[in-house]
């Protein structure tokens, strides 16, 4: 859904106009990301952004993605691809105050906020991660 992914990037373009933002072109087929910001860390790695129609996919980094959809059945098409672009912005601009973290392994990873502890079933598979936040390691609670 080619609106979903303008939507996107007009608000990630107004919304971070000083964080090297690339606006990546898109027809309907189209399957890579529809916007990625550059990323600060190698460790963390970049943040793409994907138009998966009826919601967006973000890609965070080397370590996992979360999904943003508009769940309103009262909606406009462009009212919710709205919200799910103000949905990804708070997003984003939290990740970008280091306030969510990233962790992860070879087996995987995963995010939270930075206050929290990661999740049981996390340590169970996973074992014990390395921590990042967006500007780079991170000491977390384990």
């Amino acid at each position: 859904m080619a609106g979903l992914a303008r939507v996107l990037q007009s608000k990630l373009l107004s919304e971070f106009p000083d964080r090297g933002l690339r606006i990546e072109s898109f027809d309907d087929d189209a399957e890579g990301p529809v916007a990625v910001f550059p990323g600060i860390c190698s460790e963390v790695g970049d943040i793409e952004i994907y138009d998966d129609g009826d919601e967006s996919r973000v890609h965070l980094g080397n370590f996992s993605h979360g999904h943003f959809g508009g769940y309103d059945r009262d909606l406009t098409d462009h009212q919710r691809n709205c919200e799910i672009a103000e949905n990804v912005a708070v997003f984003v601009s939290e990740v970008f105050a280091d306030k969510v973290k990233f962790y992860g392994t070879t087996r995987g990873g995963g995010w939270c906020p930075v206050d929290a502890e990661q999740g049981s079933v996390s340590k169970r598979i996973g074992g014990p991660h390395n921590y990042f936040v967006w500007s780079g390691p991170h000491a977390a609670k384990k």
